[in-house]
């Protein structure tokens, strides 16, 4: 590493302290977040830190920037002037311009394809032969995943290569060409649990889009488990909304319900509030655990009952959901919290 990624990366030692591990990679670190809305964790480690293009982002809070702005929120005037002596920020601006101008010659488009991992055996063929097979066959039934479900999505799973022991949920663009797919292990000892394609990346693409109607009501959910019992939804593969979905939502002026997980209220909130400042017609379903895991319980008929409660939340009401919330989380600053509730109060 050079000395300035040296002297950059003291500095966040400084302001952060340690990161989960001193060189997991030699450009990636992972820090605790400063930020009101995780200082209060510990140990949670959800602040990424690029060294080679000087970048940040909290994947729980969302909180990120360049490393200037992270230094210049939390660090001192020293830190701040050690930082321009290394890096000044017209050379990160620059830097960030040609990283986003090598983004934009990407094909960002309906028509981005992805090849299935290596391996990858759909669950359509039978293998009787095969105890992975049948292992595949149990982790989906407990979820209960339909044989109806499995050969609409041309669900599988691999015994071999880099992603081997997963059930992999391929994704398809306008062309029914597989433009994604998400690895899940199908053994509790595969680690890690999740292995993503190492591209295109998630943001390029919209899950499941060959089979969404965007002049239909639809759909957003944060996991693919979370897609399969709902008609018309899209998995956002976290808690983020693409500008590539945005766009779509926009030019198709949507109805949108949103069905995140019960643990994420704020970023429910956030993409409520973005939507509607859009001038998209939005709604909100208050979830029990996340939509997987409510149909596991519940089934199919509960699940449909609870998506009819969809409603527009108001200030009080998400007052309401924010009280909810304290009384089963750690404590944490409602600073943001309030921000973006006083959003829908004077909407």
């Amino acid at each position: 590493m050079s000395n300035n990624k040296n002297i950059i990366v003291s500095i966040l030692k400084k302001i952060l302290h340690s990161p989960k591990r001193e060189y997991e990679t030699i450009s990636q670190y992972e820090f605790n977040c400063p930020s009101d809305y995780c200082k209060h964790d510990h140990e949670k480690y959800n602040l990424g830190f690029a060294s080679d293009k000087n970048i940040f982002r909290c994947w729980k809070c969302n909180y990120k920037g360049v490393v200037h702005k992270l230094v210049k929120d939390y660090g001192s005037k020293q830190d701040i002037e050690l930082l321009e002596s290394v890096l000044p920020i017209k050379i990160q601006t620059k830097l960030l311009n040609d990283l986003n101008n090598k983004k934009r010659d990407v094909i960002l488009s309906d028509d981005i394809i992805c090849e299935l991992p290596e391996g990858f055996r759909p669950l359509y063929k039978k293998s009787y032969s095969s105890k992975h097979y049948y292992a595949a066959l149990d982790y989906l039934k407990e979820r209960k995943i339909s044989d109806a479900i499995i050969n609409k999505f041309n669900i599988g799973y691999t015994e071999s290569g880099p992603r081997k022991y997963r059930i992999i949920i391929p994704s398809y663009n306008k062309n029914n060409e597989v433009n994604y797919y998400e690895a899940r292990a199908y053994y509790g000892w595969v680690k890690p649990s999740y292995h993503k394609p190492e591209s295109p990346n998630k943001s390029d693409i919209i899950f499941n889009f060959s089979n969404i109607n965007f002049d239909l009501p639809v759909y957003l959910v944060e996991g693919v488990f979370d897609m399969f019992p709902l008609y018309n939804s899209i998995p956002l593969l976290g808690k983020d909304i693409s500008n590539l979905l945005l766009s779509k939502l926009k030019i198709h002026n949507t109805k949108v319900i949103l069905c995140l997980d019960e643990d994420a209220l704020i970023d429910s909130i956030k993409i409520y509030n973005l939507l509607t400042e859009m001038g998209l017609d939005v709604y909100f379903v208050e979830v029990k655990d996340d939509i997987a895991d409510y149909y596991k319980k519940n089934g199919e008929e509960k699940l449909l009952e609870l998506i009819k409660t969809y409603r527009k939340p108001d200030f009080s009401y998400y007052y309401d959901l924010m009280l909810k919330y304290k009384k089963t989380k750690s404590k944490y600053d409602d600073k943001y919290l309030l921000k973006e509730l006083e959003k829908i109060k004077n909407a």
